[in-house]
């Protein structure tokens, strides 16, 4: 055979092969795409919408920041209603509001992107309303810019959907020797972690306590592979400790990992848990439920379930005056509605003096769910006083920086509390502080809910004495926040009607 004919004969089998092996990374491509595009949909559906408020050249910007009170709604979130509403009713100037609320983030994270989005979108009026995720203690935020850029290859959503699958083949289809999907990244990102070690211990402080606050570093900047690495580290110099087990249990469930999640956590339980152990516990095994559940595996559904329940109640039993343990347990009874279990939850709180502004505002859901209207009122009442007295001193620092920030800048800054909270405990972060526009929605919301049910302007009850916004609730916070627009801002007489013509249930 001749060089030429060999040579045809090798250009004939390599062109197809050379074809799949691009279309194999066409498809790749494309998955990735769309992938990407489902993380990241609600966000540019959110900025499409901005866009479009700014093209309608309104005389007045308004820039709505928050979490997912904020954010959710679509159409008819309260910041997208309330553009309406202010058109609506204002002759002389239109307005342009824009949304950037952003779910599950704390206060931190919105003063951190405040100046980028008045650089962007220039507003006139700055609308905050915020802090209810400060409260929650397994809700972690690591501030802007602190966050470490992933190697290439683990970034990719096709690598964690590979990951996931190869998992579904160890554990389902019994193809034991699949491993977990794991890259060497030809040893870069494996020496950097070891490198972190080395050093951690070269310096003095390979103690117990420092791989995990190393750990819980990388947590917060969603490096949980390599927080792996230190509690791993931790476990080693004390096996005998829970915290190690309990924070390698919550890395390896943020990386949805939830098997070895339910198997680490065991191991924390059976040692020395501490409250924290029995949080993430809960929330693990509750997880874990809900992926059997997708599989029809009903037996060890109803068993983690149990699991849940178990350790809640241990969390109560030996912290009874910590109000969590409490919280997790109604949480659970309030979402397979036993809700006369939930009652007795809170009462039980009540009784052990665990008492704060979310367990008095779950009793007030818990006895609305029992059709006891009146002793709802009571404690989203008692709630509401609670709440006066006290406010996360995250939260008011973040407040102050926001006023600062606005101010220096010569924005108008509107303070909205959430639904069924007093506006004072906000008023007395600022201490007389000037320029600010208070938005109460207190009565307002509890004397809709008197008339026209909580089911009707909540769709859930996540924060105890409220939840998210129903569009028709959107729309009562939204014109609520129109009318002291238009009477401390614009300075033009609040038409009557306002917050029923436009109401979206009608």
């Amino acid at each position: 055979m001749t060089p030429r004919v060999r040579s045809k004969q090798v250009f004939a089998i390599g062109k197809p092969l050379f074809f799949w092996f691009l279309l194999f990374l066409l498809i790749l491509l494309s998955l990735e795409c769309l992938l990407r595009l489902g993380g990241v949909v609600f966000l540019s559906v959110q900025e499409r919408e901005n866009r479009r408020s700014l093209m309608k050249q309104g005389d007045c910007r308004i820039l709505c920041i928050g979490e997912s009170t904020t954010a959710l709604g679509g159409k008819y979130s309260y910041p997208r209603q309330l553009e309406e509403i202010l058109n609506t009713y204002s002759r002389d100037i239109r307005f342009s509001v824009m949304n950037k609320g952003v779910p599950g983030v704390k206060t931190t994270y919105l003063v951190d992107q405040l100046e980028n989005h008045i650089r962007q979108y220039r507003p006139d009026i700055v609308v905050v309303m915020m802090g209810i995720n400060d409260y929650n203690p397994l809700q972690r935020y690591s501030p802007a810019g602190s966050q470490k850029k992933n190697h290439m290859v683990t970034s990719l959503r096709i690598y964690k959907l590979a990951g996931l699958f190869l998992n579904f083949l160890r554990e389902h289809l019994g193809f034991e020797h699949v491993q977990k999907a794991e890259v060497d990244h030809n040893g870069v990102e494996n020496e950097t972690i070891s490198k972190q070690i080395d050093r951690v211990f070269e310096e003095g402080e390979g103690t117990y306590e420092r791989y995990i606050r190393k750990g819980e570093e990388l947590l917060e900047e969603r490096n949980y592979k390599e927080a792996q690495e230190f509690f791993q580290k931790a476990i080693e110099l004390n096996p005998q400790e829970a915290k190690g087990y309990t924070f390698l249990a919550w890395a390896l469930h943020l990386a949805l990992n939830y098997d070895d999640a339910v198997k680490v956590i065991d191991t924390a339980l059976s040692l020395d848990p501490d409250i924290r152990t029995y949080l993430y516990a809960s929330h693990i095994y509750y997880f874990q439920a809900l992926k059997r559940r997708y599989f029809r595996e009903f037996d060890t559904v109803t068993m983690l379930l149990k699991k849940v329940e178990e350790v809640c109640q241990r969390a109560i039993a030996e912290y009874p005056t910590e109000s969590m343990g409490y919280v997790k347990m109604a949480d659970f009874y309030m979402r397979r509605k036993q809700f006369r279990k939930a009652h007795q939850v809170y009462a039980e709180a009540l009784h052990n003096g665990a008492i704060n502004e979310r367990i008095l505002g779950g009793m007030a859901m818990a006895k609305r769910s029992l059709h006891d209207t009146e002793g709802a009122l009571q404690f989203y009442r008692k709630a509401q006083r609670w709440s006066r007295q006290r406010y996360d001193p995250v939260t008011r620092d973040n407040f102050l920086k926001i006023y600062d920030i606005v101010r220096s800048k010569d924005i108008q800054l509107v303070c909205v509390q959430y639904p069924t909270r007093s506006i004072e405990v906000i008023r007395r972060i600022f201490q007389g502080k000037p320029e600010i526009i208070f938005v109460d929605n207190e009565k307002i919301f509890l004397d809709a809910i008197k008339e026209q049910g909580y089911a009707s302007l909540f769709s859930d009850a996540f924060a105890g004495g409220f939840g998210h916004c129903t569009k028709k609730g959107n729309y009562v916070l939204a014109s609520n926040v129109a009318r002291a627009i238009f009477e401390e801002y614009v300075h033009i007489k609040v038409p009557a009607d306002l917050g029923r013509a436009f109401n979206p249930e009608e």
